[in-house]
């Protein structure tokens, strides 16, 4: 084998290692970063333990924008697609971690590495290695809720996270795994790993009203009018559980540099 061969070669091994997609720019100046990363979430029950995945995907825009009054060049466009991670925890129910639009900060919140949302961060983290994995600090895990009728979207209740407080203004943190789904169920881990697998889909199979939350207004746990008030505090609007699928559905968020 010639030595440009086995260079050539070398090489192709190396980029089949890394993350599933690494950085590309634009005619017009845009930077593109992605990367696909599963993560699992283990419960502890007195059956055993449980656990479930789910592949979402990544992409960080760094595009182009010229202002003389600024240090920066770019306004960064920040997005992640996918479903929320479901827990089957059998006759108890499930239990899901759901896909907030801040989930793009998933991978760079565990995983060290440069600042995220820099270019040097998002150049870091899409080159990282197929495999590699961490867990979350209990800090940054996803919120967990579960649904006591799975055909009812307003059944559902918050199993672990935050709940809106109006009087205080703030998310008021819980953890109610033992008191809905009983004792000695509790939420062992989540980590996420960096992956060249599938994104995930299918998350309708559990919610089967999901796929029509596009065309409602208001909130899982309240009514579709005026004022759309959430009985629940929980604030969700069915987005959390699946991101990209379901046409407008899907919402990005941006972030300003």
């Amino acid at each position: 084998m010639s030595m440009r061969l086995s260079i050539i070669l070398a090489g192709l091994v190396l980029i089949a290692g890394v993350a599933f997609a690494v950085d590309r720019v634009s005619d017009n100046g845009t930077k593109s970063y992605s990367w696909r990363y599963k993560m699992t979430v283990e419960v502890e029950t007195p059956e055993g333990l449980k656990s479930g995945s789910a592949v979402r995907e990544v992409d960080i825009k760094f595009l182009y924008h010229f202002n003389p009054g600024s240090n920066s060049q770019y306004v960064v466009r920040a997005s992640v697609i996918g479903e929320a991670v479901v827990v089957d925890l059998g006759a108890r129910g499930a239990a899901f971690a759901v896909l907030p639009s801040g989930a793009y900060l998933d991978v760079t919140q565990t995983i060290e590495g440069p600042p995220p949302l820099t270019l040097e961060g998002e150049e870091y983290y899409s080159s990282l290695a197929i495999g590699t994995k961490a867990n979350m600090t209990p800090d940054h895990y996803p919120w967990l809720y579960t649904f006591t009728d799975l055909n009812d979207p307003m059944s559902v209740k918050l199993v672990k996270g935050g709940r809106f407080n109006v009087k205080q203004q703030k998310n008021i943190m819980e953890d109610n795994f033992e008191s809905i789904f009983g004792q000695g169920v509790t939420l062992k881990s989540v980590s996420v790993e960096i992956t060249d697998e599938p994104i995930t889909w299918g998350i309708e199979k559990w919610l089967p009203w999901l796929p029509e939350r596009k065309n409602i207004k208001g909130y899982l746990g309240g009514n579709s009018k005026p004022p759309y008030d959430d009985p629940t505090k929980t604030y969700l609007n069915g987005v959390e559980f699946s991101r990209g699928k379901f046409g407008s559905i899907r919402k990005d968020n941006k972030n300003e540099r």
